[in-house]
């Protein structure tokens, strides 16, 4: 039985892809999910550090509404931040989208691009056990 790959280009109200990528790639039950940033539609970063946080997570939240799913189904995630000293507040705006349990989680700190100070990626399981996402 071969599997059949399914690759989500954009989602309507979101910023688009900064670069030769997908969003999401899946197949019948795991989304892979690109990172996704806090840029709103027009590309736009917010001020504050903690609203880029939130608008990351609401953009890749918008991804996985795209595909029929919702960050419960998520898995494992990577996350990066510029500096590592602002954590905590990442931290707190991470647990006011996820919810226990919560996924796996790896977090450092990176050099991002663009004036990015926050990035997420992760993978989630769809939670259909019999048919394909529709990607």
């Amino acid at each position: 039985m071969s599997r059949t790959m399914h690759f989500l280009e954009n989602v309507e109200g979101c910023a688009a892809p900064g670069g030769s990528y997908s969003l999401a790639v899946s197949d019948d039950r795991t989304v892979y999910l690109a990172g996704h940033f806090g840029k709103t539609a027009e590309g736009e970063l917010p001020d504050l550090f903690e609203d880029e946080v939130a608008l990351a997570l609401d953009n890749l939240s918008a991804t996985l509404n795209a595909l029929g799913m919702t960050l419960s189904d998520v898995a494992q995630v990577t996350c990066v931040l510029t500096d590592i000293t602002t954590f905590s507040d990442f931290d707190r705006v991470y647990r006011s989208r996820f919810s226990p349990p919560f996924p796996a989680r790896m977090t450092y700190e990176v050099a991002l691009g663009g004036g990015l100070r926050f990035e997420i990626m992760g993978t989630a399981i769809h939670p259909k056990r019999d048919g394909a996402t529709e990607a």
